[in-house]
């Protein structure tokens, strides 16, 4: 993932050099990349890389795990997390897990009918019709990341999910607002008329007839609907989780203690003989100290 995102992240800054702040900051997250210790770390400018300078190249910056930051260091923060799970608690997650799913499944179906729905009004209205297919296409632009980042985590709801969760939802209240305006605004129809000598008239007139609008306003409210009862499902699952289910302890080790633990405890318990346990102690101390 590390090495994936870096390529993408480098194909974004050559193709859109002349925008130059994929530049500045593909710049920052090649560096933010190489210094992060922790996939925590990368959060912020994974999603400043997804929306401005490339998609792929951020949603694999997002998707680096912390065994691939921390390689080659000597000493690495490993957290070990201890789950208490009641069977109750077992049955709700998974009940959260299934709306979710559903959900998002519901959305990839309906935000291509609202596409359409933006754009049959500005073939048969003039005006500011566009305004909501603008929206629109945010829409699509931000859930594409989304489902592919739910299925790259195995159908899990990451934080980076919830975050750009949040800003779909807050554009599909802005299109349910705009349609309506829209509507009564901005979406009138025109009608030419020629005379005897050549010359027309022009009457603008049929103010809110663009009934398209009213398709998007209820898709809207659908789209508001499902993706602020995933916000909340999956945020009160969070926290019940961390409150009731988990207690997490961290220790301070290394790599190469690790390995040295294991044979260690292998030769304790006669899986291995002495002469295999010095012979394979040596090379685990030649390959972090040549």
């Amino acid at each position: 993932m590390k090495q994936s995102a870096k390529v993408f992240i480098w194909i974004g800054m050559i193709i859109q050099f002349f925008l130059i702040y994929p530049i500045i900051i593909g710049i920052f997250a090649l560096k933010k990349i190489d210094e992060a210790s922790t996939k925590n770390d990368l959060q912020t400018f994974g999603i400043l890389t997804t929306f401005f300078c490339s998609l792929l190249g951020g949603i694999f910056m997002l998707n680096i795990k912390d065994e691939e930051l921390t390689s080659g260091c000597e000493n690495t923060i490993i957290s070990m997390t201890e789950k208490t799970s009641t069977p109750d608690d077992f049955n709700e997650n998974k009940k959260v897990k299934r709306i979710t799913q559903i959900g998002l499944y519901s959305l990839c179906a309906i935000l291509p009918i609202c596409l359409l729905f933006c754009i049959v009004p500005i073939t048969e209205y003039n005006g500011s019709t566009f305004i909501p297919l603008i929206f629109n296409f945010y829409q699509i632009a931000l859930f594409i990341p989304i489902i592919i980042l739910y299925c790259i985590n195995k159908q899990r709801v990451s934080k980076t999910n919830l975050i750009l969760l949040c800003i779909f939802t807050s554009i599909s209240i802005a299109l349910m607002v705009l349609s309506i305006v829209t509507n009564y605004c901005f979406a009138y129809t025109t009608e030419t008329f020629y005379n005897a000598y050549g010359k027309f008239y022009v009457y603008e007139d049929y103010y809110g007839v663009g009934w398209e609008y009213w398709v998007t306003f209820g898709i809207s409210c659908i789209t508001t609907l499902i993706s602020s009862s995933i916000i909340v499902l999956n945020l009160i699952k969070k926290q019940i989780g961390k409150v009731k289910n988990i207690q997490t302890k961290q220790i301070t080790t290394s790599k190469i203690e690790i390995e040295l633990n294991e044979i260690t405890r292998l030769y304790n318990n006669k899986i291995i003989t002495e002469e295999e346990y010095n012979k394979i102690r040596a090379s685990i101390i030649s390959k972090y100290y040549k």
